[in-house]
């Protein structure tokens, strides 16, 4: 009775020795867009690359509104309001260490965006990275298309023709 709601596990190799856990935090590797990048796609994914395997379900993010909630965020504002991320876009390598994701929508153009890693991201033992990873200075979205204003002149074309064509 006094062991109630407490769960004992032991792990064996096997060689029969008890294995140790997992009990340090994974760490951020790389992102990309990179920081720094410019003139990047509005129509870009994010990629975040681990240095351990993680648990997937913990890779979570919002896609209901511009809240900035769950492990992978990307904002515009300092993180004041979030892009929402397309739950369907979500895949991951068979190591599950790098995961891809895009937004719902394509991104504005020539704006800055940051990306921020919490620590709701959790490797498979469900050791929390040891402090939230943010890029410090972004990437920036080039125009988005071509540019829709349209100046019109008066122009007179002249087309000249000699009269010799020898």
């Amino acid at each position: 009775a006094a062991l109630a709601g407490f769960v004992f596990v032991a792990c064996k190799s096997d060689s029969g020795k008890v294995q140790s856990f997992d009990e340090d935090s994974p760490h951020v590797m790389a992102v990309s867009p990179a920081d720094s990048t410019t003139d990047v796609s509005v129509n870009t994914s994010i990629t975040v690359s681990f240095d351990e395997s993680m648990y997937p379900s913990t890779i979570s993010f919002n896609s209901d509104d511009e809240e900035c909630s769950g492990g992978v965020q990307l904002s515009r504002d300092g993180f004041i309001s979030c892009v929402p991320l397309s739950s369907a876009s979500l895949s991951y390598d068979s190591d599950k260490k790098v995961f891809t994701l895009s937004p719902q929508s394509p991104l504005d153009g020539k704006v800055n965006y940051k990306i921020k890693i919490t620590t709701d991201a959790k490797d498979l033992s469900l050791n929390p990275l040891e402090t939230d990873f943010l890029t410090s200075s972004g990437f920036t979205t080039k125009t988005s298309g071509p540019v829709r204003s349209i100046v019109r002149r008066r122009s007179i074309l002249v087309i000249r023709i000699p009269k010799n064509l020898n």
